[in-house]
């Protein structure tokens, strides 16, 4: 008799492992790309990254471009875990347009909370 799989744990796995990016790795630019919605896409080499793309999540459409690399200012720092969910930190704040401000973890968008004034 083969094991059955209850029908919760379809349910249950795609809460868990559910992601709003996935990773796809270039190992040179190329300006003729097109960026997928759930696509985070890595500039870089074997061992090194240099670059993180992606569609900016709240549908403006505008591409946003972050350094990878130490030696720019500011630069953020990602990870990858066995389910190819990037994590980037620190938070990603558009300053322009759309003036977005999330973070990404685990593939997730997780929206800031817009900032309060507290007369200080």
């Amino acid at each position: 008799m083969l094991f059955k799989k209850p029908k919760f744990a379809n349910k249950l796995l795609s809460k868990v492992f559910r992601s709003d990016f996935y990773i796809y790795k270039l190992y040179q630019a190329n300006r003729q790309y097109q960026y997928k919605k759930d696509e985070l896409t890595i500039i870089g080499g074997r061992g090194y990254n240099k670059w993180a793309h992606f569609k900016c999540p709240c549908g403006c459409d505008e591409v946003i471009n972050l350094s990878l690399m130490k030696s720019h200012s500011p630069y953020w720092k990602l990870k990858i875990d066995l389910f190819s969910r990037p994590t980037l930190w620190p938070s990603i704040w558009k300053k322009d347009g759309c003036e977005s401000h999330f973070w990404i973890k685990k593939g997730r968008i997780i929206w800031c909370e817009e900032e309060q004034d507290f007369g200080f």
